[in-house]
Parts: C-alpha cells; structure tokens; sequence
C-alpha cells in the first residue's frame, strides 16, 4: 500500500468514521488516509472493541469501514450487530477478497462499497465518497 497524492481530486470529506482492521500498517494507513481527507477517525483492531466504539458513538458515526477478517469476530458477525442495534450507517468492506467473492459473501447485507486490498488513496477517496453519496 503506497500512499498517493491523490491529484486532481481535491474532495474532502468529514464527520466521524469508525475502521475495523486486525492488521496494525493496514488500520494505520486507513486511518492517516482518512484523516487527510479530513475525517475525524476511531480505530479497532478486533469486532468486539470496533462494536464497544460503535456503541459509544453510534449517533455521531458518518460510516464505517470494516475489514471481514477480524479475531474473535468476523465482519459479517460485526455487521448482523450493526444490524441488530439499528445503526444505520454506511458501510465500505475492505478486503482482500475480490468484489464478486465479496458480493456473494455479503448478499442481503446492507454494504455500501467494496475496496480491495491493497488499496491507494485515489481508491480509498473514490470508495468513501461514493459510499456517502449513495446515502
């Protein structure tokens, strides 16, 4: 994952994005990445702490980008309790899987965009804005 500079597009978002990734460089690049575009970011390494800040922060979150293979819970787990506590917001699976595996993974669930790892900051950007978009 080489960070870009993204340019040509100078969209910035904001509001509060919660990233669920196991995986220390990857959550730290989502989460630098995030920022400077201008959110304000909660980071978890596993479902059960990604579900504790969901929960403290559910009125404020603007979405969610979450990575299906977490320890102790995996994304699909995590977004049933999205779904079970009524939180309605975006959410971005990120992945390592491809979109279609992805699509077929997920049918029924309520996901608003797939990004492949590894990604870029062109794609992240593209990702989240569509995601927001579409909400």
């Amino acid at each position: 994952m080489a960070p870009d500079t993204g340019q040509g597009d100078d969209w910035r978002g904001d509001g509060l994005v919660l990233v669920v990734e196991d995986e220390a460089r990857v959550l730290r690049f989502a989460t630098d990445m995030l920022a400077a575009l201008g959110f304000d970011v909660l980071a978890a390494g596993d479902g059960s702490g990604a579900l504790d800040l969901m929960r403290r922060h559910r009125d404020r979150l603007t979405l969610v980008l979450l990575d299906l293979t977490l320890p102790g819970m995996t994304g699909e787990q995590f977004l049933a309790e999205l779904e079970r506590a009524a939180v309605a917001v975006p959410i971005v699976v990120f992945s390592g899987y491809d979109a279609d595996d992805l699509g077929n993974r997920l049918a029924g669930r309520q996901v608003a965009g797939y990004l492949q790892k590894p990604f870029r900051l062109a794609e992240l950007r593209a990702a989240v804005r569509h995601a927001l978009a579409a909400n």
